[in-house]
């Protein structure tokens, strides 16, 4: 770096020099503070792993982290009953402890619950397809995400049939 500078020095006018080394100074930090988010990220997710855990050996939760997007899934046979969108106690117990784990760690974060359906065709005078069935069962566990103290600006619901 020295021997670079050196050479720059012979070949750039002093105030060009100094204009990248006062850009040089900003980029680095820059990235200094960008580094310090992605480690408080990090430290975030590990949190809230240690929070779930319970949850997760249970087997009633899975974590998992991609592209920096963190992923958590609930067995839907815990959560529900085939065919049905009512939440089962077990499964009502672990959206509270979700949505409490949720709120004390990431409550500035905005979640998305994606509802889904059972393997098998449904066409009942309530759930006419599938689709209705992921419908209803997401927003039951929006809605039982915002009962046991989520924020409701920072949660919605999607579906999937």
């Amino acid at each position: 770096m020295l021997v670079l500078l050196a050479f720059l020095a012979g070949c750039v006018p002093q105030e060009d020099l100094q204009a990248l080394q006062e850009e040089n100074a900003r980029l680095l930090m820059r990235v200094s503070k960008l580094d310090a988010i992605v480690e408080k990220e990090r430290q975030q997710v590990k949190d809230l792993q240690t929070d779930l855990a319970p949850l997760v050996s249970k087997g009633l939760l899975t974590v998992d982290v991609k592209d920096g997007r963190v992923t958590l899934s609930m067995r839907s046979d815990v959560l529900f009953s085939k065919g049905s969108a009512e939440l089962s106690a077990d499964g009502r117990d672990a959206v509270q402890q979700l949505a409490r784990a949720l709120s004390s760690r990431a409550p500035d974060r905005d979640f998305q619950v994606e509802g889904h359906t059972d393997n098998d065709p449904i066409n009942t005078a309530t759930f006419p397809s599938n689709w209705y069935l992921g419908s209803a069962r997401g927003i039951v566990v929006t809605e039982a995400m915002i009962a046991a103290g989520f924020p409701r600006t920072h949660v919605s619901a999607a579906t999937y049939s």
